[in-house]
């Protein structure tokens, strides 16, 4: 179940980072010494243009900087996704595990619904901050319901 449930995801994800990776390959450093002769070439003539010329080598390197930098973290933070995916989809097993289980198993496996609905808490607390709202709203029914379980109904058996 976990492996169908992130086959979707790890195929995606590599067909974005292969496109990524084909963006990110693209390097602007080229560009650097021609816009270094020509800032050379207008210094005497046009001194707002050699300054201008000047910043645009600025924002080059600082845009090859960044290049630089997302095409180092992009696989860790595919990895960080598939990561946090299973964990969600593993959270959602032991959640149908204890739903389908009777309420004396589900007496004892009280910490488990207890550990589930504190995680998704803190799923919801990180979807609030990070994400739009849909992960929002749906993290938040997902906490709410499990709250529900672990403060009413649980407490009643």
């Amino acid at each position: 179940m976990l492996a169908a449930g992130l086959l979707p995801l790890a195929g995606g994800g590599l067909v974005v980072g292969f496109g990524l990776s084909r963006m990110l390959s693209l390097s602007l450093g080229r560009l650097d010494p021609l816009l270094e002769r020509a800032q050379e070439a207008t210094a005497a003539r046009d001194p707002a243009l050699s300054r201008d010329l000047s910043q645009a080598r600025v924002d080059l390197l600082q845009a090859d900087l960044a290049r630089r930098t997302l095409a180092r973290l992009a696989p860790w933070a595919l990895l960080a996704a598939v990561a946090a995916s299973a964990a969600i989809l593993v959270a959602a097993a032991i959640a149908w595990y204890l739903g389908g289980r009777s309420r004396v198993e589900q007496r004892a496996l009280k910490p488990v619904a207890w550990a589930l609905f504190l995680g998704n808490v803190a799923n919801a607390v990180i979807a609030w901050n990070w994400f739009f709202i849909a992960p929002q709203v749906f993290a938040t029914i997902v906490a709410v319901l499990l709250g529900y379980e672990c403060f009413v109904k649980l407490p009643r058996q």
